[in-house]
């Protein structure tokens, strides 16, 4: 990874605070070689690399030790490198683009941001939750833009607001923080996607709903018609183990066993419950997969049309199956002395 050329990016923010982010004005401007270089090298990250450096590599927050996945790097981890000059390419991670420092948000502007946050949420711990005028809510999603993720984040933190909460807030004033996708991948909504999170996603994407449907079944073990949260754990760990991110994990053991651990993750709180005691039905689970399926490959359609037409020309769809084909096998071995 410290061989990847050095890419520009642009500022992480947003109304969707590291949300997904389609932009179709430069679709027509010419790619420049340096653009199509990192790119090309994204997607041998994406289909040749180790699971847990596609996740590294795609990661922008460092926070409390520990790399995290915005929405928005989740869409780029998964969607292959389309020749779009306003194509966003490069690695947010300093580990692998040393330009990535250049990215964080200045101490001066976090401080002027908390601050502005500050004078915006005067009631933030008031009884009845955070409440926001339009106006206030407009003004903050304004500033947000100007500030990373992480900054926008730990400016939250020194307020002492969730960004789930403050998500919330935006919605009920008449924005929309959160795209269906994000809510569906950031189930608490905390603005990040560790890399449990994210192995979960590719696990539930990479199966068709019939597949998880019997699978569902199959790990039923009771008859019942759901799973607790015991059941839902051996089914994932099945799942997961036989997906080609799965068989990539090198999270083993001493005796080569996988290491999972779903308590306490989004999914698992969202299905059973902050105790864990709560039961899934199937309707629940296949509910939940074929949003999430749709959703996924809408922001995979939306980048690849070029120019937000909402369909996909010829051209675009070609693009479109191109940049999905599996790879070519591996070249055969030459044979050894004799003929044959």
């Amino acid at each position: 990874a410290g061989g990847a050329p050095a890419a520009h990016e642009a500022p992480r923010g947003g109304v969707g605070g590291g949300g997904v982010r389609v932009v179709h004005a430069a679709a027509a401007e010419e790619v420049p070689l340096k653009h199509r270089i990192m790119g090309e090298y994204e997607d041998r990250i994406r289909r040749h690399s180790l699971i847990e450096k596609v996740f590294e590599f795609f990661a922008s927050v460092d926070m409390d030790g520990c790399v995290y996945m915005t929405t928005s790097d989740l869409a780029r981890a998964i969607t292959p490198y389309v020749k779009r000059a306003d194509v966003e390419v490069g690695s947010p991670n300093f580990k692998h683009n040393y330009r990535a420092k250049d990215l964080e948000t200045p101490e001066t502007k976090l401080v002027e941001y908390e601050a502005t946050l500050r004078e915006l949420l005067p009631d933030a711990n008031a009884r009845g939750g955070l409440k926001l005028t339009s106006a206030q809510a407009t003004a903050i999603a304004t500033a947000r833009k100007e500030v990373t993720h992480k900054a926008h984040l730990t400016a939250l933190r020194g307020l002492g607001i969730t960004n789930g909460a403050l998500d919330d807030a935006l919605e009920a004033a008449g924005m929309s923080p959160r795209t269906k996708f994000q809510k569906l991948v950031d189930l608490d909504g905390d603005g990040l996607v560790s890399f449990e999170e994210f192995m979960l996603f590719m696990t539930l994407v990479s199966f068709s709903s019939m597949k998880l449907d019997l699978a569902f079944s199959m790990f039923d073990l009771d008859g019942s018609g759901e799973l607790d949260s015991e059941e839902f754990g051996l089914l994932m760990d099945a799942l997961r183990s036989s997906t080609p991110a799965g068989k990539q994990e090198v999270n083993r053991d001493f005796f080569g066993n996988r290491r999972y651990s779903y308590e306490g993750n989004s999914l698992t709180r969202r299905f059973f419950g902050d105790d864990g005691l709560g039961t899934l039905s199937k309707k629940q689970f296949m509910d939940y997969v074929k949003d999430l399926q749709y959703e996924t490959m809408l922001v995979k359609f939306q980048r690849y049309d070029a120019d937000g037409s909402g369909t996909l020309d010829a051209e675009e769809f070609g693009t479109f199956l191109v940049g999905h084909a599996p790879p070519p096998p591996p070249p055969r071995a030459a044979g050894g002395g004799g003929g044959g």
